[in-house]
């Protein structure tokens, strides 16, 4: 049995290995340039050899594919309101599991060691179990299951493994779609109270500051964090842009965003553009409301379908079954 733990050792050691360089070990800076190459693929890169080459554009292509994957994990992190460096205007949330690139791969390699750790020991104390009580009975051939146990508990603990290595993606992805749905539902009621303000004769920046101190939620909380980076730097364009960076993909907020850029920039008037944008804001937001709506009703008829379906069986299905079975006896 010491065989296959350390053949179970040996083979997560080596999902590691890959899975480390297929991630480019999580770092953020991989890259296909030739100083963020290793030294000896740089040296051997100038004797010209197309094998050499190849190997080299292979490696490259790898270190291309790790920063797709670390600008995706980057950008979720910041749709999620989970990043933080030590540059961020705002504290980390504690809430975050992780807040970086360091401590998302972190927690998918802990997840590899736990969840194949777990998974094969489970199966291998059950076999344990299961062959200690056939050695005492006596009823199998204990000798030719051990062999079965360890490839069966390599397999679990491999999918275990696979399983822990991914859960974080999945965790992630659903923070950062929750929250920049939620985003959106908040512009589109708040973005009226901005236009309020601006129809009044308040500049907007002025607006925005004034909604920023008021109870809210995720947007605003972004709009805290402009307030706050204009407070460290006074750059107000620059304030916009980190806005546009923590929430791209979100079409209202880029267009937000761009509105008020171009009015700190340009002087441009801006009641129009929030106009339409606060006619398309509350459009969008009914939309969602009633989607939501026909979802639950989708919801709340499983349970009734399923309790009809319960309630039919007992009475009908059930006396039938029992008549027949007598019926034959």
């Amino acid at each position: 049995m010491m065989v296959w733990l350390l053949a179970l050792a040996g083979g997560l050691a080596v999902f590691l290995i890959v899975a480390g360089t297929a991630g480019n070990a999580g770092s953020a800076s991989g890259s296909a340039h030739p100083m963020y190459r290793p030294r000896t693929a740089r040296s051997l890169g100038k004797a010209g050899p197309s094998a050499v080459s190849a190997v080299v554009r292979a490696g490259a292509g790898r270190a291309l594919r790790a920063d797709a994957v670390n600008a995706r994990y980057l950008r979720q992190l910041k749709q999620a309101d989970w990043y933080w460096a030590p540059a961020e205007p705002a504290p980390l949330k504690r809430r975050a599991p992780f807040w970086n690139l360091e401590t998302l791969w972190a927690e998918k390699y802990f997840g590899v060691l736990l969840g194949g750790a777990g998974a094969a020991g489970l199966i291998l104390l059950a076999g344990m179990i299961g062959l200690l009580t056939l050695e005492f009975t006596g009823a199998s051939p204990v000798g030719l299951a051990v062999p079965a146990l360890g490839v069966g508990a390599a397999l679990v603990g491999g999918l275990g493994a696979a399983l822990g290595f991914t859960s974080p993606d999945a965790q992630l992805a659903a923070a950062a779609f929750s929250r920049q749905r939620e985003l959106s539902l908040e512009l589109g009621f708040r973005i009226g109270e901005i236009r309020s303000d601006v129809l009044a004769g308040v500049t907007l920046p002025t607006a925005i500051g004034n909604l920023s101190r008021r109870a809210g939620g995720p947007f605003i909380e972004e709009l805290r964090r402009m307030t706050t980076a204009l407070k460290v730097d006074a750059d107000e364009v620059a304030a916009v842009n980190t806005l546009l960076d923590r929430n791209q993909g979100n079409e209202f907020v880029i267009e937000f965003g761009n509105t008020v850029r171009m009015a700190l920039l340009h002087g441009a008037r801006v009641e129009s553009a929030l106009n339409a944008l606060a006619d398309a804001a509350q459009i969008r937001l009914r939309q969602t409301i009633q989607a939501q709506g026909r979802r639950n009703a989708q919801e709340m008829a499983r349970p009734v379908a399923l309790t009809t379906t319960l309630v039919i069986s007992m009475l009908v299905i059930a006396p039938a079954i029992a008549g027949i079975v007598e019926g034959i006896g």
